[in-house]
């Protein structure tokens, strides 16, 4: 736990330093680049118990895929309050959120969990699919490149979806190569969630494309 704990205050601590620089292009108060990081630590870990709980029936694990699918609901009521657009809130939360996932997968290295397949052994010695590092690299890209379309205003109001489809995409993949009990159709329960995630991103941005921004069109 206290492993995890460093790892989400340091990525609050980066995204931190990423807003308040770039604070300007992204039109946020100073006040604002720092609350954001935070929600995000806190909503994420509770987020990742509800997650937990809905695949165990009990509180004693984290299961992080929650943070892709609670936190945009739990920024619902918050974002008027903090006075900020809530489809612009989750532009800024969706780096974070990546970044933060990523930070998550040196916690999973270090105690073991979510290992991948064995792909040699000798029968005394293996070597796994190295999943952790895997998922850490994705998410490291991954998030530098959601910063990238923050910074520069990019499909401004759809860099959440963006970020659930191609962390969906790759979760998919990676977790074809994880020793995890099989859930369904020969793959693991995280493969679910990652489809359900690259799904709900690519209905998302059609939705936003083809009802949400013709009707901001037709009001202009």
């Amino acid at each position: 736990m206290k492993l995890l704990l460093l790892l989400l205050i340091i990525g609050m601590i980066i995204s931190a330093i990423i807003l308040i620089v770039y604070r300007k292009r992204v039109g946020f108060a100073i006040w604002q680049c720092l609350l954001i990081p935070f929600l995000v630590m806190i909503l994420g870990f509770l987020s990742a118990k509800v997650m937990f709980f809905i695949e165990n029936g009990h509180f004693d694990g984290e299961s992080f895929f929650g943070t892709v699918f609670f936190i945009p609901i739990f920024l619902l009521p918050i974002a008027p309050l903090v006075r900020i657009k809530y489809l612009d809130m989750l532009d800024v939360v969706a780096p974070i959120g990546v970044l933060t996932l990523g930070l998550c997968k040196i916690r999973c290295l270090v105690d073991g969990c979510c290992e991948g397949i064995v792909i040699w052994t000798n029968g005394v010695d293996k070597i796994r699919f190295p999943c952790q590092i895997c998922e850490l690299i994705t998410a490291i890209i991954l998030s530098t490149f959601l910063f990238i379309l923050l910074i520069k205003r990019k499909f401004r109001c759809q860099v959440y979806p963006i970020a659930m489809v191609i962390y969906g995409f790759f979760r998919f993949i990676w977790n074809i190569f994880r020793d995890d009990e099989v859930f369904a159709f020969g793959l693991p329960i995280g493969n679910l969630w990652a489809f359900d995630a690259f799904m709900i991103g690519i209905i998302w941005l059609l939705i936003y494309k083809f009802v949400i921004k013709k009707k901001q069109k037709q009001s202009v």
